[in-house]
């Protein structure tokens, strides 16, 4: 299925891959409720994870920068099903 063809899916957010533009968080209902697939790990918190791991070491500053995004998108995702943020 290509949810970029689909009417009744709405793209919450994208993986940009070498000029590729492919959907990385998906939202859609089914029956009264809605559901929303993630592709990716915006939950984690990027000040918890192992500060000496070799294989972070090369994204963790990044992610740092980052971290108020992902905040904002789990912020996002919690208004669209209706929840209240932990943030």
């Amino acid at each position: 299925m290509d949810a970029n063809q689909e009417h009744q899916i709405h793209i919450i957010a994208n993986y940009i891959i070498r000029n590729s533009v492919q959907p990385a968080i998906i939202e859609t209902s089914i029956g009264k409720g809605k559901i929303i697939l993630s592709g990716v790990h915006f939950e984690y918190n990027p000040y918890l994870l192992n500060q000496q791991d070799p294989y972070l070491a090369p994204i963790l500053q990044k992610l740092q920068t980052y971290h108020p995004k992902n905040i904002q998108l789990t912020n996002h995702i919690c208004q669209k099903l209706g929840v209240k943020s932990l943030f």
